[in-house]
This record gives C-alpha cells, sequence and structure tokens, in this order.
C-alpha cells in the first residue's frame, strides 16, 4: 500500500541530486503517482509535476494513504465496528505493542488502597492519595476502565473518539467531587477505556509525573513518559485478556 509513497518520496529527492535521474524514471514515476491518486481522495490527488517541485515526504504520502483507508473502513462498518475502531486509533492506545521486555511489566494492580484515608465505609472517592500534589492539596485519584461499546455509549463513540473516557471522567466528578472536597483533596479521576484510550485528565497528570520520574530516573521526558504509557498500556491488555479467559471458562 505505500510503495508508491515510498517510490514518489525517493525519486523526487534524487532528481535534486541527479538532474538527468528522472529521465529514466519518468514512466514509473507516473505510474507511481496513479498508483498512489487511486488510494486517495480526488481531493489529496497529486501530479508529477507537483512531486518534482515540492519534492513530499513519504510520511506525508503515507499518512493521506492512511487517512483515506481509515475513513474508508469507517463507512463502511457497523456501529460497533465504528466505535472500536475510533477507540483503538486514540493516542497511546497501542502504546503495549511498543513496549521493551521488562520484570517491572509483571507488576499489575489486584486491590485498591483506598481504605487507609480516613474513610470509615467502603464508598471511597479514590484509589490512590498523593499527599502535596498541587499547591499542598492532595490529589485523590480514582481509576476505572471503560468499556466504549457499552450500550449506553456506543453510539457516541462510534462518532467521537475518546467520548465515552470523558463520560467516565464527568461521572467520577459528579460522584466524588462533593467527598473529596470536604477532606480537602482534589478529584483527579483516571479513566481508560478497555481498547487502551485515556481520558483527558489522566493525560495531563501523566504528563506531569513524567516530569517528575525524568528527574528521578535522568531520562528524558518523552522517554519518561513514553514508559509510563506502554508499562499502563500492558498492565490494561494483561488484564483484558485474564477477563476474557475467565469469562470464557465460566461459560463452558
Amino acid at each position: 500500500m505505500h510503495a508508491s509513497a515510498a517510490y514518489i518520496a525517493s525519486v523526487s529527492h534524487a532528481s535534486s541530486l541527479e538532474p538527468n535521474f528522472i529521465n529514466s524514471s519518468q514512466v514509473h514515476l507516473d505510474m507511481a503517482v496513479s498508483t498512489f491518486n487511486n488510494l486517495v481522495p480526488p481531493s489529496e490527488s497529486i501530479s508529477t509535476a507537483d512531486v518534482l517541485d515540492s519534492k513530499p515526504k513519504q510520511r506525508l504520502l503515507s499518512q493521506k494513504i492512511e487517512e483515506a483507508g481509515f475513513s474508508s473502513l469507517i463507512q463502511e462498518s457497523s456501529t460497533a465496528a465504528k466505535a472500536r475502531l475510533r477507540a483503538v486509533s486514540q493516542p497511546q492506545a497501542h502504546a503495549w505493542l511498543r513496549a521493551t521486555p521488562s520484570p517491572s511489566l509483571g507488576l499489575a494492580p489486584e486491590v485498591e488502597i483506598g481504605c487507609n484515608f480516613g474513610c470509615k465505609d467502603r464508598m471511597r472517592p479514590a484509589d490512590v492519595l498523593v499527599h502535596n500534589w498541587s499547591l499542598s492539596r492532595p490529589a485523590a485519584f480514582d481509576l476505572k476502565v471503560i468499556n466504549p461499546l457499552n450500550s449506553d455509549s456506543i453510539l457516541e463513540a462510534s462518532m467521537i473518539p475518546g467520548s465515552t473516557a470523558e463520560k467516565g471522567e464527568r461521572d467520577k466528578h459528579l460522584k466524588n467531587d462533593g467527598p473529596c472536597n470536604e477532606r480537602g483533596w482534589s478529584c483527579i479521576p483516571l479513566v481508560v477505556e478497555a481498547y487502551g484510550g485515556w481520558g483527558q485528565e489522566a493525560v495531563s497528570m501523566f504528563a506531569r509525573l513524567s516530569k517528575l520520574l525524568s528527574l528521578r530516573q535522568r531520562q528524558s521526558c518523552s522517554a519518561a513518559l513514553n514508559e509510563l504509557y506502554c508499562h499502563l498500556s500492558v498492565v490494561l491488555m494483561r488484564q483484558n485478556a485474564q477477563a476474557l479467559l475467565a469469562h470464557a471458562a465460566g461459560a463452558r
């Protein structure tokens, strides 16, 4: 699929180094341009003259092909399939695929640890409490995994990527803002869709946390953030797999 993009980029850049190179490659370049235009909508089509003049990068051409393919899939899919495609296309949803093998990835949360926060019952407003998170105010982090294919969210999820996580954040605030304010805490919901896309409040929190981790681990912020997302993504996908296996075993 991306062969035409690769050839167009290579020949156009080579022609600037050796002007006579295009004479022997003109026919093949025209064919590559035609193939590329068949993969993208008319508004994104190009001409051989445009290619030789602008010398586009392969990444840009490939991105246009991928966007056209994704748009075609969306148009041809059912509501459930649309919701699933939009969910897995969110930033960091595929972080588990780029995770490097590490012993630390064997660790996964198994129990909530919120019962020592002064709460006298199980209706606690958080899973993890962090003291002095912002302006000496503690932050109550409340984790929730939510499925965009649920009946109450699937229609919106099929049209708006990340809408299910956004709804989960609103629900957490409605439920926990009151109890958190009574204790002088900030409520920060950490909502992730089952396919790996995080809510915006979690994204903001991870960005801040990565800065602290980068200082502690003596690495760049981007490296710390990537490692954080990879570890969380692996844990999520492992728990998804275990849930599916448990459901399959119970159905026998």
